[in-house]
């Protein structure tokens, strides 16, 4: 694997799957979805090693995989907030699990057989429980602290960088301009939005809409068998588009960033417990699944949704999901030279719930950050990267 860093100059525009023309309105996505990232570092680096884009080059660099965008800061990554996190009080997360008792006289109707509604319990949550502003980013050591924690909460630690809002917006207003005159063209105004990606704003458990910005870092990787490809990512320092527009940003090898991708020591040794029956498996960047909702590697059984995570002997049943509403992608391709299909995604965050029925978890570490999505073009452009813990 080969660590890149990456410092962005302008704002980027990455908008998402909604038409745009004048008149209308661009309207971006709230983090750069991963085929984006993918497609502007494969372009980057057939560009540094002299290539034409055509027959077995264009190949290679599809067979990339790369690892999406993520924030660093103080050379920790920061990791999408998992889903089955609820604020509560000012200093508190309280986790969420799958419940099997129901309140009276309640009900579910699911697709499948085997799972059970996840929610609080009913001592964490009375009845007038509201639950507060979620910060969008945690970093690596409270996410690691979240995946291996037994207990119902966790505090919220007071250290300001622990947590980050999601990127701030710029709007702007454009004309068309008619190129017979060179003067703006009656009617033909439209807007367009870009995230500001050079700064986070911090979260504070006691005032959510702080207005306090941190100047971070992003970061991705490239993983790749073909020579020509990795000499070029090992050397890779150059100036290029990140999103529309062609807004630059910097593409850098950066190995001091090697183990920031690495499975925690912490998250290994729990796994490896003995006594662990039940493991989690959260999404820290948005994943596609032929089944929509859940991946296709779990086969509907009498029991459930039953499956093997991949490269793994680890058979898991599913218990319960914790994720958000369905988010179409798509995007322009330059191999076909057109519009990209609409897909439906999993949020990044999506939190998956599995009983082992047979193997180890401790299996499952050396899957750290590695794709569960079932197309093996989709695992390469950066899309359902997992991250393991304990429940």
């Amino acid at each position: 694997m080969i660590p890149i860093q990456v410092t962005v100059r302008d704002p980027i525009v990455s908008r998402d799957s909604r038409p745009f023309s004048a008149g209308g309105r661009m309207r971006p996505v709230d983090w750069p979805i991963p085929s984006m990232v993918a497609g502007c570092l494969r372009t980057l680096l057939g560009n540094q090693g002299g290539k034409d884009f055509s027959g077995q080059v264009l190949d290679d660099l599809k067979n990339i995989s790369t690892g999406g965008l993520f924030p660093v800061h103080n050379g920790q990554l920061y990791f999408p907030a998992p889903a089955d996190a609820v604020r509560s009080a000012s200093t508190q997360f309280l986790r969420t699990s799958p419940q099997s008792a129901l309140v009276a006289g309640g009900g579910a109707d699911w697709p499948v057989n085997g799972l059970d509604p996840v929610g609080l319990t009913f001592a964490q949550a009375p009845d007038n429980f509201k639950p507060g502003a979620m910060p969008a980013w945690w970093r690596a050591d409270q996410y690691t602290q979240w995946l291996l924690c037994q207990a119902s909460s966790m505090e919220i630690v007071t250290d300001a960088n622990a947590f980050f809002m999601k990127p701030g917006n710029e709007e702007r207003t454009h004309v068309s301009i008619d190129p017979n005159n060179g003067v703006a063209a009656d009617g033909q105004i439209f807007s367009s939005s870009a995230l500001n990606l050079t700064h986070l704003k911090r979260f504070s458990a006691g005032k959510p809409d702080c207005d306090e910005n941190q100047e971070i870092e992003l970061a991705t990787f490239a993983r790749t068998a073909t020579g020509w490809i990795e000499q070029a990512a090992k050397h890779l320092n150059a100036l290029s588009p990140l999103g529309g527009e062609r807004r630059l940003a910097r593409w850098q090898q950066q190995s001091t960033m090697a183990t920031i991708w690495e499975c925690p020591e912490t998250i290994k040794k729990d796994l490896a417990k003995m006594s662990v029956a039940k493991v989690r498996m959260v999404l820290a960047s948005p994943a596609i699944f032929t089944h929509g909702w859940y991946p296709g590697w779990l086969k509907k059984s009498d029991l459930g949704l039953e499956g093997t995570v991949p490269d793994t002997d680890v058979k898991v049943r599913l218990k319960g999901a914790a994720i958000g509403r369905w988010r179409t992608v798509s995007g322009w391709s330059y191999e076909k030279h057109g519009p990209k299909a609409l897909k439906r995604t999993v949020p990044a965050g999506g939190v998956y719930f599995f009983e082992i029925v047979s193997g180890q978890a401790s299996a499952l570490a050396s899957r750290w950050l590695r794709s569960v999505c079932d197309d093996s073009q989709t695992a390469n452009d950066g899309f359902g990267l997992a991250a393991w813990g304990t429940w």
